[in-house]
C-alpha cells in the first residue's frame, strides 16, 4: 500500500498546485477583464469563457483533493449508532458505492469525450472536448483516491484503530 500512497501523494501535490494556479489565473483574468471593461472601455472577448472553462477543471480536480482525506460533507448520525467495527465497514461500504459511481462517471465521461458532438469555443477557437475531458479525468482520479481510502479504512479496522474513524466525522468512541 505504501507504493500506492506515494503515487497518491504525488498526484495530490500536482492537483493542489494545479488548483492553486488555476484559481490565481482566474482571479487575474477576471481583474484584467474589469480593468479593460471599465477603465480602457474595451472588453477582453475571451476572459469569461476562459474563466468558466478553467473553473470546470478546477472543480473536478478540486474534488479529487477532497477525496484524499474524505473531506467532503458527511452526516454520520446513523453510523454513530453502530458498534465498532460495523461503523468502519459501513464507511468502507459507502466508499465502495462511491467507487462504483465514479467508475460510471469516468466511463460515460470518456464515451462522451470520444463522440463527435463537440463545439468550437466561440471566442478562443478550440474544441470544447478539452473542457469536457475534465469529467472523466477527475472521476478516474477520484476512483484511485477512493480505493486508497478504502485500503486505509480496512487497515484501520484490522488494527482496531478507533481514532482513525474519528477524523471521518464519527464523533464519540468506537
Amino acid at each position: 500500500m505504501s507504493h500506492l500512497s506515494r503515487i497518491i501523494d504525488g498526484i495530490d501535490t500536482i492537483a493542489r498546485v494545479f488548483v492553486t494556479v488555476a484559481v490565481s489565473v482566474i482571479t487575474i483574468v477576471m481583474l484584467a477583464q474589469v480593468f479593460f471593461r471599465y477603465v480602457i472601455n474595451d472588453s477582453l472577448q475571451w476572459s469569461e469563457e476562459f474563466s468558466i472553462y478553467t473553473m470546470v477543471w478546477t472543480v473536478f480536480i478540486g474534488a479529487v483533493i477532497l477525496i484524499r482525506n474524505w473531506e467532503h460533507i458527511a452526516i454520520p448520525s446513523f453510523l454513530n449508532l453502530l458498534p465498532f467495527p460495523a461503523r468502519g465497514w459501513m464507511f468502507v461500504f459507502a466508499k465502495v458505492l462511491c467507487v462504483v459511481f465514479f467508475v460510471m462517471v469516468a466511463y460515460w465521461g470518456f464515451e462522451f469525450v470520444d463522440q463527435r458532438v463537440h463545439a468550437r469555443s466561440p471566442s478562443m477557437g478550440f474544441s470544447t472536448r478539452w473542457v469536457k475531458l475534465s469529467i472523466p479525468v477527475g472521476a478516474t482520479l477520484m476512483v484511485l483516491f477512493t480505493i486508497n481510502e478504502i485500503l486505509r479504512d480496512i487497515l484501520a479496522i484490522r488494527s482496531k484503530d478507533t481514532g482513525y474513524f474519528a477524523r471521518l466525522g464519527e464523533g464519540g468512541s468506537l
